[in-house]
C-alpha cells in the first residue's frame, strides 16, 4: 500500500524500497513474485543496491511505491517503471504473469498522453499514475470499483493503464493520490477537493455510507474543519487526511486503534485526531503519515515519530507486545533515531521504517519468526524487532536515502557570496531577512554533504 506521497520510502507486504540521494535504489524483503525488481525470486534479508544504470537506463528515480507484492517508481524523465505480482495487470505492461515480471518494466510518457508522471499510488493489486497534466491513469483489479471508470469495456483492458475521465474530478487537474487495500484518495489544489472511491466496507471512503463507489465522490470542503488540504493518505481500509495548519484527519476502520481516536470502532466521516488538542503532536502539529495495515506512523513537524494501532505487532516501534492496542498515537522515542529529526516514514503491512534528515534508514516490525521469507526490516533475525534499529543500506559507498543530492560547488559558493555583505552587495537576496532565510532552509529536508564545506553547513546551521 502506498499511503501517500514519500520520495524516499516504499513498503509493501515484507518488503522495503529506499530511493537513494543519487537516484539509485536499495531494496530488501520477501522476492517471490520478483517486487524487489532484482531479477530473480531470491529474498533478500539486508539492502541490495539497485543501480539506476543497470535498472533504469540510467534515469534518476523520483519516487517509489510499493503494493502488496510489487513495486514502481518513476525516473527523472517521467517514465514509470514497475515490477513484481502481475496476476491482474497491476503493472500496466500488456501482459499477465502469475510468476511476475522480475526486472523493472519501463512505460514512457506517451503511455500517459505524452505527459510525465508526476506520482505513483499503489493497492493491493492496482495502480494509480497521476502526471504533470493532472490526470489520473489507472491499471489492475477493478473488483470494487478502484480503477474509477465504471465503464466495463475500460475495464477489460485492466492490463494496460486507462486515464479515468476528467469530468469524475469536476474538470480540476488532480495534484495527489493514495491508495489503500482496494480504495482511492485524490486532491486538487485548486479547488482544495478531496475525492474518494472503491470499497467502502467500514466507511474508509468517509462520505458518510459504507456503500462501495465506482467513481470519485467529493468529499464535502467542511469535513476538514474548512481547513486547506496539504496531503492525503490510505492504510488498508482507512483514510488520513492532514492539513496545512498540521491538523490529522481519520475515517474508516478503526481496528486496534490505528484511527488514533482513542477507540476501536469505525467511523463513515473524518474524525479529528486528537479531538481540539491542537497540541497533541506539538505546536505545528502534523507533517504527514504513513498508513499500514493494523498500524499509522504519523511525523509531526517537529521531526518527532508518533503511532498507534496494534499493540501486538511490532510495527508501533513503542512497545514490546506485552502491551495493549495503541488507541491514541503514542510518541517514538527520539534516542531510538540517535536524536536526529526525521523527515520521511513509511508503513507496510507489518513494518516500518523512517528517514532521518541525515539520510539514515531506521526500520522496526516483524521478523522472519511467523514466515519462511525475509522481511522488509532488513535483517537477518528471526525475531521481531519491536524498536527501529539503524540499516546501512550499502557499506563500501556509504549511501544515503532521500533526495538529498550533492550541491555543486559553484552554487552553494555562489549563494554564499551572495549574503555576504561585501561580496553580495548587489545580489538579489542580499537584503533578505534573515529570519525568511531561515525559515526557507528549516523546510528543506537536507543535509549538506561534508565536502560542500564547514561554511556552508554553518551557514545552515548543521556544525
Amino acid at each position: 500500500m502506498c499511503g501517500g506521497c514519500s520520495m524516499t520510502l516504499a513498503l509493501g507486504s515484507g518488503f522495503t524500497l529506499v530511493v537513494t540521494e543519487d537516484g539509485d535504489m536499495c531494496c530488501f524483503g520477501r522476492n517471490e513474485f520478483g517486487q524487489l525488481g532484482l531479477g530473480d525470486t531470491m529474498s533478500q534479508n539486508s539492502p541490495v543496491f539497485l543501480s539506476r544504470h543497470d535498472s533504469f537506463n540510467s534515469r534518476r528515480v523520483l519516487m517509489a511505491a510499493a503494493g502488496n507484492k510489487f513495486g514502481s517508481c518513476i525516473t527523472d524523465d517521467g517514465s514509470v517503471w514497475t515490477w513484481g505480482h502481475n496476476l491482474y495487470g497491476q503493472l500496466g505492461v500488456h501482459a499477465y504473469d502469475m510468476a511476475g515480471l522480475f526486472d523493472p518494466q519501463q512505460i514512457s510518457p506517451r503511455e500517459f498522453g505524452r505527459s510525465r508522471a508526476a506520482m505513483l499510488a499503489c493497492g493491493n493489486d492496482f495502480t494509480l499514475v497521476l502526471t504533470e497534466a493532472g490526470h489520473v491513469w489507472s491499471s489492475g483489479s477493478n473488483s470494487f470499483g478502484m480503477l474509477g471508470h465504471n465503464d466495463a469495456a475500460i475495464c477489460r483492458k485492466k492490463h494496460t493503464f486507462q486515464r479515468m475521465d476528467p469530468v469524475c474530478f469536476g474538470g480540476c487537474a488532480v495534484t495527489m493520490v493514495a491508495a489503500g487495500a482496494s480504495h482511492c484518495i485524490a486532491n486538487a489544489l485548486s479547488n482544495n477537493a478531496v475525492w474518494t472511491w472503491g470499497l467502502n466496507d467500514s466507511g474508509q471512503l468517509g462520505d458518510g455510507t459504507t456503500d462501495n463507489v465506482g467513481v470519485p465522490f467529493m468529499i464535502p470542503h467542511g469535513a476538514f474543519e474548512n481547513g486547506a488540504v496539504a496531503s492525503i493518505h490510505a492504510g488498508h481500509d482507512y483514510s488520513m487526511v492532514v492539513t496545512a495548519a498540521g491538523g490529522l484527519f481519520s475515517c474508516g476502520n478503526g481496528e486496534c486503534g490505528v484511527l488514533g481516536l482513542g477507540n476501536e470502532l469505525s467511523y463513515s466521516t473524518f474524525q479529528r485526531v486528537g479531538g481540539h488538542n491542537s497540541a497533541l503532536f506539538g505546536p505545528r502539529g502534523v507533517r504527514t503519515v504513513a498508513c499500514g495495515a493494523l498500524h499509522t506512523i504519523v511525523l509531526a513537524k517537529d521531526g518527532a515519530v508518533w503511532s498507534c494501532g496494534n499493540g501486538s505487532a511490532p510495527g508501533l516501534g513503542t512497545t514490546d507486545g506485552q502491551a495493549p492496542h495503541c488507541l491514541h498515537p503514542t510518541p517514538v522515542d527520539r534516542a531510538l533515531f540517535h536524536n536526529q529529526p526525521v523527515v520521511a516514514v513509511g508503513a507496510g503491512t507489518s513494518h516500518s521504517a523512517v528517514v532521518t534528515a541525515q539520510g539514515r534508514v531506521y526500520a522496526w516490525g516483524q521478523g522472519r519468526r511467523f514466515q519462511q521469507w525475509a522481511t522488509g526490516v532488513g535483517t537477518n533475525t528471526t525475531e521481531p524487532q519491536w524498536r527501529p534499529h539503524l540499516i546501512t543500506l550499502d557499506p563500501a559507498t556509504g549511501v544515503r536515502a532521500g533526495r538529498w543530492h550533492k550541491m555543486p560547488k559553484e552554487n552553494f559558493m555562489g549563494f554564499v557570496m551572495g549574503t555576504h555583505p561585501r561580496l553580495g552587495e548587489h545580489s538579489d537576496f542580499i537584503d533578505s531577512p534573515v529570519e525568511l532565510m531561515s525559515a526557507i532552509f528549516e523546510q528543506i529536508d537536507l543535509e549538506p554533504r561534508r565536502e560542500n564545506g564547514t561554511g556552508f553547513r554553518t551557514m545552515l546551521g548543521f556544525d
